[in-house]
């Protein structure tokens, strides 16, 4: 499904991604040189990625009559997702000086460069993440960009969920929380009826999440329950 983004900019703005005016392109019209701008600015709103920084370049119009007598660009619209390293399709609306407004069909060449957490080390299976196990490096955005972590914010505290390398990026996926559950973590079971408390080990059959429904067997009867994943790993059996 295709998806439309659209940005309003004046074309005498120039935009760029630090807030410097960008520089023309050599040989570069008035027109192609605004609505690489305002695509610039698209394609950084449509990323929606802290830290994004987009290059666009070759704006090429698919008719270039239409294009020759200039105007105001007033929006773009982008033909589906974006991604680095591949050619874009887009729509340009352009203000003639008579106060039409027409629109052009261009291609231009994207790249787009993210923050991505990764491992600053290699990571042992159950590591609970802190800020020197975890770097900010700079990478394409691809189609795998929506699971990579952009903020080391979002990582440290997490565990790891199995081993991973130096330098990998960290994908969502990878992590869990530290109080979730495991199959074969140790539990606490614990069973009230009345006044009677009763607590016991035992051990998961099944991962969960705090919340979680989960299956145990009790240590002491080797019978399997099921009870309520809370805090501590602490089943709570009615």
């Amino acid at each position: 499904m295709k998806r439309l983004s659209m940005l309003v900019i004046p074309a005498l703005i120039a935009l760029s991604i630090t807030g410097r005016p960008a520089l023309a392109t050599s040989g570069e019209s008035p027109l192609a040189s605004s609505a690489r701008d305002a695509l610039t600015a698209a394609v950084v709103d449509q990323a929606g990625v802290p830290g994004v920084e987009a290059f666009v370049s070759g704006v090429r119009f698919q008719d270039p009559s239409r294009a020759a007598g200039g105007g105001e660009v007033v929006r773009v619209s982008l033909d589906g997702a974006v991604r680095s390293g591949r050619s874009l399709m887009f729509g340009i609306f352009v203000r003639l000086a008579n106060g039409d407004v027409r629109e052009l069909r261009a291609t231009a060449d994207v790249s787009i460069q993210v923050p991505v957490v990764v491992a600053s080390r290699n990571l042992a299976t159950g590591t609970t993440l802190g800020a020197e196990d975890v770097s900010v490096r700079r990478k394409d955005f691809s189609a795998s960009g929506e699971a990579m972590v952009h903020d080391p914010a979002e990582v440290v505290g997490k565990r790891v969920r199995w081993q991973l390398s130096g330098g990998v990026p960290i994908r969502r996926e990878y992590l869990e929380d530290p109080e979730s559950l495991k199959r074969g973590d140790p539990v606490v079971i614990e069973a009230s009826t009345g006044m009677v408390h009763i607590t016991g080990k035992g051990v998961a059959l099944q991962p969960g999440r705090i919340g979680d429904t989960v299956r145990v067997k009790s240590q002491l009867s080797g019978k399997e329950l099921a009870g309520r994943l809370t805090p501590g790993h602490v089943v709570q059996v009615d």
